[in-house]
């Protein structure tokens, strides 16, 4: 089991006072251990939210050993296949998300 995410856990706050969805095709994940359909990586990801209404997952790539996840690259797992890097870490990733 990974550590909490403290900026991912005050998503998870405003989500839950949320009636509608406030960012295209963005749906956190229940909490929890998911390989986000890539097994193959599920030891180095933690798949935290939806990207999209097919099935593409955003994951933290747990590439190091640092405390703060929330500081770690954000990939794209597409659901054709593809593993994509798409932001420097979950701050910028969530404010690419919100101006969408």
């Amino acid at each position: 089991m990974h550590p909490p995410i403290p900026l991912l856990e005050r998503l998870r706050e405003f989500d839950g006072g949320v009636d509608d969805f406030y960012a295209s095709g963005f749906e956190l994940l229940p909490s929890g251990e998911d390989d986000g359909g890539y097994p193959q990586l599920s030891d180095r990801i933690r798949p935290f939210a939806q990207a999209n209404g097919s099935g593409s997952t955003y994951a933290i790539w747990l590439r190091d050993d640092r405390a703060d996840l929330a500081t770690l690259p954000v990939l794209f797992l597409g659901d054709e296949g593809g593993v994509h890097v798409v932001a420097r870490d979950l701050p910028e990733l969530l404010r690419v998300v919100a101006s969408r």
